[in-house]
């Protein structure tokens, strides 16, 4: 571990940063102007009108991964290779993109930096957050590849790349496909630990040579179609819009699909990317959160806690060794909301490389690289979170959902719910070893009861329920069966 950008993730049926997101690759990269430490201006747009690609290294002086990258010397040779004094092809710039610092910092006199950033280096420095926010920049170092059309991409993370990579990077850019054609970018909407209504939002872009003017868009639910619609508007080549569905309610078991069906009236010319799916959702069905940590050679910065709905921390880290192996099961109770949230203290996640070997703090282990891994997911050996460049921390919210077909009450078995998905009436057979009194009702997928359906007392053997289901809106739901001790729990959707 060894400053201080937020780079956080809430996960509950869906991935998201809680962050600004960075802009996606294939985006317009926005327009800037800004004054280096030398006293030039530099604007974007004017570099990419002369045919020049920019590549722009996002750093902060705080960063270990940062400072090993900036020392290597590997940008510099790119520059002086294909900048001003080479092929003249590319335009290099560090971006300062850390608010927090000073310019004093950037020349290693300050308080807040791993050393003297400008001396030797013969690309520009620019000092500016703006940048950095512009391009929805959330952990440090970002590698900013432009192409001389405005197209971006983007890498975070420390690397190394070769003047062959950065160039490839940089000077190949996408092409417009076709005339009328559209794809997906992004899908966001199900952020955090759903209290009500989800919009479901989707980003299309243009990556036709014709302004797209309309689109329809579709979502559909388990294979059901839930909306269409029909977006309009002007956005010219590689331009974005987002189309966003009315308000619903989601389980953690649905698999949404957002799809373009038509382009400015007409069938898209490239299908290939115009779908985006959330079946890779978070679904805690045995109650157990299951968190791993191999720590690195800093184990003393890494700290975090598992908070319930109301914020109260129910679980936290011990003191921890280093270069250890961890694995923690947290137990946790069905249908309701938690936190799962980790920081480091120095604010760069789990080390992965050998930077500042000998000025660790642990007394074991060798001087040379260390290596520190993560992971959080469930009892199901389903991983959620595996990624130790984290930055300062990283949070995750999640709905713990209760299990799917789970005969916990005793002498109960054989249930049967049908049709599934239903419309108006659903039957539900089932046996019971004994006469018992039974309490039976619906939940949502927030675990809210919206039908009591009843308290009743069942013969054993066989029993069967109609249950009048046209009053429930579509979505997925379980219905209950209780004997005062143990639940059973199945599942059905309603689809009209």
């Amino acid at each position: 571990m060894k400053k201080i950008i937020t780079l956080c993730l809430a996960l509950s049926f869906l991935f998201s940063f809680n962050a600004q997101a960075q802009l996606p690759d294939g985006s317009v990269a926005p327009d800037f102007t800004a004054t280096d430490l030398n006293g030039t201006e530099w604007t974007l747009s004017e570099i990419l009108a002369e045919g020049k690609a920019v590549v722009m290294d996002v750093s902060a002086t705080w960063c270990g991964p940062c400072w090993t990258y900036h020392q290597s010397g590997n940008l510099e040779d790119f520059y002086e290779t294909y900048g001003p004094d080479g092929t003249d092809e590319v335009m290099v710039f560090m971006i300062e993109g850390d608010g927090t610092t000073s310019i004093d910092d950037l020349y290693g006199t300050g308080t807040n930096t791993l050393g003297d950033w400008v001396t030797g280096t013969t690309f520009p420095i620019i000092d500016s957050d703006a940048i950095s926010s512009s391009y929805g920049v959330n952990a440090f170092p970002t590698m900013i590849h432009i192409c001389p059309s405005g197209i971006m991409e983007a890498r975070t993370g420390s690397f190394s790349y070769s003047n062959e990579e950065l160039y490839t990077k940089s000077v190949e850019c996408p092409e417009s496909i076709g005339t009328n054609n559209a794809k997906l970018t992004d899908l966001a909407g199900l952020d955090g630990c759903l209290s009500g209504a989800a919009f479901i939002t989707g980003t299309l872009q243009n990556v036709g040579s014709q302004n797209m003017t309309s689109a329809e868009v579709e979502l559909t639910v388990n294979g059901v179609s839930e909306e269409i619609v029909p977006w309009t508007g002007d956005v010219a080549t590689w331009g974005l819009a987002s189309v966003t569905f009315a308000p619903i309610v989601v389980e953690p078991t649905d698999n949404l699909v957002v799809s373009i069906n038509t382009v400015n009236g007409v069938d898209d010319e490239d299908t290939s990317d115009n779908t985006l799916t959330t079946s890779e959702v978070a679904n805690f069905t045995q109650d157990v959160l299951e968190f791993f940590i191999h720590t690195d050679k800093w184990p003393e910065e890494i700290t975090w806690q598992v908070k319930d709905e109301s914020g109260t921390v129910i679980y936290e880290n011990p003191v921890l060794e280093c270069e250890t192996d961890y694995t923690f099961s947290y137990d946790l109770t069905s249908y309701e909301c938690y936190e799962f949230s980790i920081q480091d203290g120095f604010g760069d996640g789990l080390l992965n490389g050998q930077i500042n070997p000998a000025a660790h703090s642990c007394t074991i282990g060798d001087e040379g690289a260390t290596f520190g891994a993560i992971s959080v997911g469930n009892s199901n050996g389903d991983v959620f979170w595996a990624d130790r460049e984290y930055g300062n921390g990283f949070d995750i919210q999640f709905i713990n959902s209760a299990p799917v077909s789970t005969f916990d009450v005793e002498g109960l078995s054989n249930v049967s719910l049908y049709p599934n998905p239903v419309a108006d009436q659903l039957n539900v057979e089932f046996s019971i070893a004994e006469t018992s009194d039974l309490e039976v009702n619906i939940v949502n997928a927030l675990g809210q009861t919206v039908r009591a359906i009843n308290y009743a007392t069942y013969g054993a053997g066989h029993n069967n329920l109609n249950i009048n289901t046209a009053n429930l809106a579509n979505g997925v739901y379980f219905l209950t069966m209780s004997n005062g001790k143990q639940v059973t729990t199945n599942k059905f959707t309603v689809s009209k």
